[in-house]
């Protein structure tokens, strides 16, 4: 095939390139077929001087085919589709055939040549284009023990194991001969790859799987244990819908967004409070002005947050901290999670074996009005075990096989956030309306940092740290006093630690102390900040400023020394401090220690 030029209105050169699959990358557990990606073997000289609309994975496909071939492309528009405006299109650009039309994020799957993309990237109401035909590939009981859910979910106090909750399982499918999953937690099975040939939402539920990658990642989120009780899933009293969006045979893009629009438009149905994506597209590197329109799963799991106040937990990828997280876990208001190596397998550390296997991450440019400045956004946001993780297999009812992978370490903080959910349904709420739901807060501040990471805050290797399922309830839950006026009162030196603060405090970020002189004194006040923290302490005599001191860093201490009267009480006022834009996360934990000395 000879190279081709694009028609001036795109003002893009074509050259002739192999490329062979897709860049849609579902990462893949080792132990499932693998389909490697492809390499582009001469460099593709595309420019979007004229045309910002167009994805660079469907321009590249545009350069392979001729301009009569017709291509599975997805459009996102201004508005919900109807036939006027089908009808139209069709007139300016000629007829296509819809394949599907998708509300969540408004915009069609539609069988086009290239000529007719480039005729439609000139429309006003069409906002951007990628190829529905990329290939998909997945991305794959001590890990409960060392995260603490067990003592979370069993004698922790708290006695939550997901009832209420329900989690949608956008994956391979769905086996319900394992014993694992025939209790009941299975209320759906939505079939997106053969068009709803196989549904079935009549309990019991029966759904196919002839991958084993999404009966692996139920089995993390909702397994029994009946096989085998040292394998219990994390939230095994949720309920879990199955929405299959691959098999062997099928693994393209549009069927990922099928898959996620039905979501959508189920959720109330269903009461669905979670989608686990352990799936993902390799987003593209190129960038111009609002061009992420390419990126519809990614900005359709931000819709599924913002307004249908679902909970979207997606896998970073299984490629390195030098590849950026996929979609849809590159979305503003996803979790995006990372895997991390636990105890059990040689101690807390990042996962990255000697295949090269490893967590993506870095920053993400991801436009928006609504983010001032259009700041980077690092991914992953959490980190949960991944390694040699125990896994329902389609084997055999009550088989089980070690896997590794990011898809892993997402379906554990699906479970998780189940368990938080279950507990209070209020930290599904956006409270600070930043667009992150106030359990993804939550998650950041009580994450515990990794061996090796320097860096506070969010990072694109560490994120904002590894799960620890008791400690998270812990930290939502444990505060030292509520206002000025029921401040913890001390007559004598007074030490605490692991106190918790972060910007969605229940008291507003400020705890406070009391200390009723009924003596002259010498008082000297050392609060120690955990890495991701930065606060300011000052004591006061009575409604009177005595003494003041600020973390200017995160991490950094703070410390006061006075000499104090007797007959009055003196308060010590510990408080947040930083924005969040230019921290990022404000939360972590703190140490106090005030020491008296009276005379």
């Amino acid at each position: 095939m000879s190279d081709k030029v694009v028609p001036s209105s795109l003002g893009m050169k074509r050259k002739k390139l192999l490329l062979i699959g897709g860049l849609l990358l579902l990462m893949m557990l080792s132990s499932f077929p693998q389909i490697e990606v492809n390499q582009v073997v001469d460099e593709i000289p595309i420019t979007f001087e004229n045309n910002l609309k167009i994805s660079h994975t469907l321009a590249e496909q545009m350069a392979l085919g001729e301009d009569d071939e017709l291509l599975s492309v997805i459009a996102v528009t201004t508005h919900d589709i109807d036939q006027t405006l089908i009808n139209t299109l069709q007139t300016r650009v000629g007829y296509f055939e819809v394949k599907r039309i998708f509300t969540v994020l408004p915009s069609f799957e539609i069988l086009v040549t290239s000529l007719q993309i480039e005729a439609l990237a000139t429309e006003s109401m069409i906002l951007g284009f990628e190829w529905g035909d990329r290939e998909v590939q997945l991305c794959m009981a001590e890990a409960q023990s060392y995260s603490n859910i067990d003592d979370l979910r069993l004698s922790g106090g708290y006695n939550v194991d997901g009832t209420g909750i329900t989690v949608a399982v956008v994956d391979s499918g769905l086996w319900t001969g394992h014993g694992d999953l025939n209790d009941g937690q299975v209320i759906g099975f939505k079939d997106i790859v053969t068009d709803g040939a196989n549904d079935d939402f009549t309990l019991p539920v029966a759904g196919i799987d002839d991958v084993g990658h999404g009966t692996a990642m139920a089995g993390i989120i909702v397994g029994s244990g009946d096989g085998n009780s040292s394998l219990i899933g994390v939230a095994p009293g949720a309920k879990l819908v199955a929405v299959q969006i691959f098999n062997s045979t099928s693994h393209v893009y549009s069927n990922a967004v099928a898959g996620l629009d039905w979501v959508g438009n189920n959720a109330s149905n269903y009461d669905i409070d979670i989608v686990s994506c352990s799936f993902g597209a390799s987003k593209s590197p190129y960038y111009y002005g609002d061009s992420s329109y390419c990126d519809i799963l990614a900005r359709m799991a931000d819709i599924l947050v913002t307004d249908y106040d679902l909970i979207v937990v997606a896998a970073a990828g299984n490629y390195g901290p030098d590849y950026p997280a996929m979609e849809p876990s590159s979305g503003n208001y996803t979790i995006c999670v990372g895997a991390v190596v636990d105890p059990s397998e040689g101690g807390w550390s990042l996962w990255n074996d000697s295949l090269g296997h490893a967590s993506n991450g870095g920053p993400i440019y991801y436009m928006d009005a609504n983010l001032p400045d259009n700041p980077d956004w690092y991914k992953p946001d959490v980190l949960a075990p991944g390694k040699n993780i125990m896994c329902l297999s389609i084997a055999g009812s009550t088989s089980y096989a070690e896997e590794i992978g990011t898809s892993l370490s997402t379906a554990f903080v699906s479970g998780l956030v189940a368990l938080y959910l279950e507990y209070d349904g209020n930290l599904a709420n956006d409270t600070d309306e930043d667009g992150n739901p106030d359990v993804k807060q939550l998650l950041w501040a009580s994450a515990v940092d990794v061996p090796g990471d320097d860096t506070p805050g969010i990072d694109g290797h560490y994120g904002a740290g590894r799960v620890d399922g008791l400690a998270g309830l812990d930290f939502y839950t444990r505060d030292i006093s509520s206002s000025k006026t029921n401040a913890v009162s001390f007559t004598a030196t007074y030490t605490r630690n692991n106190e918790p603060m972060w910007r969605l405090d229940l008291t507003d970020c400020e705890d406070w102390y009391k200390y009723p002189a009924t003596s002259d004194f010498d008082i000297t006040i050392s609060v120690s900040c955990d890495p991701d923290l930065m606060v300011e302490v000052i004591l006061y005599r009575g409604t009177t400023l005595e003494e003041y001191d600020s973390s200017s860093e995160r991490g950094e201490d703070c410390y006061i020394e006075h000499t104090g009267s007797t007959g009055a009480d003196y308060y010590i006022l510990v408080r947040l401090i930083g924005s969040y834009d230019t921290m990022g996360f404000p939360g972590d934990y703190y140490d106090i220690v005030i020491d008296i000395t009276s005379f």
